[in-house]
């Protein structure tokens, strides 16, 4: 269990096994190298494609260099009892291993933390390159985290930080003599009609067209491939400047309603809306606190599957640091408050998970996939909806087809209990599966 004293100063000399073994004798020698010597700036790449003569590293270029400066950030963090293990990234290739040794406060080096960083934080290494049976990693004697109040958008540092930058970028290109010629130019290449691919929904035919420069595109209606395109929906004229963007859509089964998720100024978080598509006329449902978000109707077009956040402390427009937590799957019933709607699915054991659901091209199943945060394997679970007599009253009893974060796995389509399923499960480039959820422990590859 980690106390609340800060790291101390850490190397490793050539009996630490690699530096997988703490000794006195080594730190001794940490803290005299790392008061002593000069760091040298490198990427990730170069020490890890490093060679070694002695004690020494050479990057393929000729750098020479023992100790090191790394800026990065921590892509995986993991705990033990004497050390703390990062994964570091600068963009230049693979993640650079990092580790650093435990020592009582006294030890501690000036500008630390006394917990370990966590994923995502913005951190400068101080430290040794160290090679064990093959694999470079560097032993960390300071770790800095010298950015945490650009953290903070709205503090004062950080405005005058903002603004100082865009001074300097604002000088340069008022005074450089191909800006206004660029302008010009980006303006004439993007100045042309864009279209989507025509769909339909129900008994209407629909495209997405911008004009040209329209910071939005429009969503058009027609009744027929030959009929008069009307304007269904128009973001530009939610927001003059152009800042109310869709970020999803759905369509209801027979087509009678069209569901949208609207966000601003760039932000994850959506509203999501109704419109009745015979009429284009807006309901007055709106859902908030969306993102990250399905849009799934129930084939009896009475309502949608959608996921959402509990309401937190400070600011929720995008512009927010703090990681959001603990979603909920939801079921709205149109008409009603979404006060009223029915909690279906959450995982207060697992707060940083994302919910993902879909409902079958039959309309029986509805399918949850699980994601720790952003990575791409996923958990594959489903509920029968017959078994509920197709009633969201309350948290649907889910079944798994996959409980391991092994593979990902996406629903394609089902034939009765028979899904589909696309993954890349011992196959990198993937492959389709059919998953019969009367016997879920037989796969079988699919053949048409």
């Amino acid at each position: 269990m980690w106390s609340s004293t800060d790291f101390g100063a850490v190397s490793v000399a050539s009996d630490y096994g690699g530096g997988y073994m703490a000794s006195t004798a080594g730190a001794s020698i940490a803290k005299k190298a790392s008061t002593q010597g000069s760091n040298v700036p490198c990427t990730c790449a170069e020490i890890l494609a490093s060679s070694q003569e002695g004690d020494r590293f050479i990057s393929p270029l000729g750098l020479e260099f023992s100790q090191v400066t790394v800026l990065g950030v921590i892509r995986s963090v993991v705990e033990s009892a004497t050390r703390v293990e990062y994964e570091v990234d600068d963009y230049t290739g693979s993640y650079l291993p990092v580790k650093m040794f435990v020592e009582d406060q006294d030890n501690a080096q000036g500008g630390q933390q006394s917990r370990p960083f966590r994923e995502l934080s913005y951190v400068r290494v101080h430290g040794h390159v160290r090679n064990f049976q093959g694999s470079k990693h560097v032993i960390a004697f300071r770790i800095e985290d010298p950015y945490r109040w650009l953290e903070d958008p709205d503090s004062e540092e950080t405005v005058a930080f903002v603004k100082a930058q865009n001074a300097i970028t604002t000088e340069y290109l008022n005074r450089c003599s191909h800006t206004d010629k660029v302008k010009k130019r980006l303006k004439e290449i993007w100045n042309y009609e864009r279209y989507s691919c025509p769909f339909q929904f129900g008994p209407y035919y629909y495209y997405w067209k911008n004009s040209g420069l329209q910071n939005q595109s429009v969503l058009y209606q027609l009744d027929s491939l030959s009929g008069t395109p009307s304007v269904f929906l128009d973001p530009n004229a939610i927001d003059a400047d152009g800042l109310a963007a869709v970020r999803a859509y759905s369509f209801s089964e027979e087509g009678k309603y069209f569901c949208y998720g609207l966000s601003h100024s760039g932000s994850d978080w959506s509203e999501l809306k109704f419109k009745v598509t015979e009429t284009g006329d807006d309901l007055r449902d709106l859902l908030k606190r969306v993102k990250f978000s399905c849009i799934e109707w129930t084939h009896d077009e009475k309502g949608v599957f959608y996921c959402m956040y509990p309401e937190h402390e400070g600011k929720a427009d995008g512009t927010e640091t703090q990681a959001n937590k603990n979603q909920k799957l939801m079921y709205h019933l149109l008409g009603s408050e979404q006060s009223e709607d029915v909690l279906c699915v959450e995982r207060p054991d697992q707060p940083a998970w994302i919910i993902g659901a879909e409902v079958s091209v039959c309309g029986r199943y509805l399918l949850i996939t699980y994601h720790d945060g952003c990575e791409p394997n996923n958990l594959f679970y489903y509920c029968d909806l017959a078994a509920v007599d197709y009633k969201i009253t309350g948290k649907l009893d889910l079944i798994p087809i996959v409980d391991q974060f092994e593979a990902v796995y996406e629903y394609i389509t089902n034939d009765g209990p028979v899904l589909t399923i696309r993954t890349n499960l011992n196959a990198p480039m993937y492959k389709l599966i059919n998953i019969d959820l009367s016997n879920p422990d037989r796969v079988s590859l699919y053949a048409s």
